[in-house]
């Protein structure tokens, strides 16, 4: 998401972004600081790259898991 961000702040006559609200700990849990919105822009950061640091151990929190991305979630019932 915050790829897409930085290109559509490089686009002269962008309009939006769109942006998942959908709970998704990839989407939160990843970055230390996801850049805030306010008033319905996304402030972003003026730090090197994407200006964004990775949370710690995200080896451990989120361990790679083999198979088709698309299989069923094993904690959910049928």
């Amino acid at each position: 998401m915050l790829m897409n961000a930085h290109l559509v702040a490089a686009i002269p006559n962008r309009h939006m972004l769109e942006r998942n609200m959908t709970f998704n700990p990839f989407h939160t849990d990843l970055v230390k600081d996801m850049p805030p919105i306010v008033d319905g822009y996304m402030e972003l950061p003026d730090k090197p790259g994407l200006g964004i640091e990775l949370t710690n151990d995200l080896e451990k929190r989120f361990p790679y898991s083999s198979g088709h991305y698309g299989m069923p979630n094993p904690n959910l019932a049928s």
